[in-house]
Order: C-alpha cells, then structure tokens, then sequence
C-alpha cells in the first residue's frame, strides 16, 4: 500500500467525504478516496469494455457491407438492437 504524503480536496469535496465517514458509510477519509479512485477505474473500464464492443460491431458492420449485405435500418433502430444485446432497457 502507498502511502501519499499530501492530498488537498476542495472544501465542497472535503465535507462531502466527512460526512459520509460520520454517517458510518466508510471508517476514513482514506477509505472513502480508496472508494472513488475505485469507482474511477470501474468506470473506464466499462467505457474502455464498450468502445471495444462498439469497434468489434463496427467492423463485423463494414464487412457484411463490404460482402454486399446491406441492411436497411435507422439510427433508432440500430440502438434499439445494441441496447438490447447490452441488456440496457
């Protein structure tokens, strides 16, 4: 574990984190910075996980029309069908 000498959080920031240690949500200040550094990375690897999902459609899209299979559909549509593979509704 690394330990930082020095961190400074905007105040806004700073009694954010306070108040949720003295609602009993985390033990430190430390574990609530550990949580969002956390989060952080979670949430680039999703963006990370969906534009290599968005590539990988990408291309199986330009070889099917690059193989003549043209499908015609709209913007909404195509979405439609992402979203539903991704299982958001």
């Amino acid at each position: 574990m690394t330990k930082l000498e020095h961190v400074t959080l905007s105040d806004e920031a700073a009694h954010f984190a306070a108040a949720l240690v003295a609602a009993g949500r985390f033990h430190s200040i430390d574990d609530v910075l550990a949580a969002g550094v956390e989060a952080l990375q979670e949430r680039d690897q999703l963006q990370d996980d969906w534009i290599a999902y968005a590539r990988q459609r990408f291309e199986q899209g330009r070889s099917a029309f690059e193989r003549g299979e043209v499908v015609s559909t709209s913007p909404d549509e195509l979405m439609d069908g992402i979203e539903r593979e991704l299982g958001i509704d």
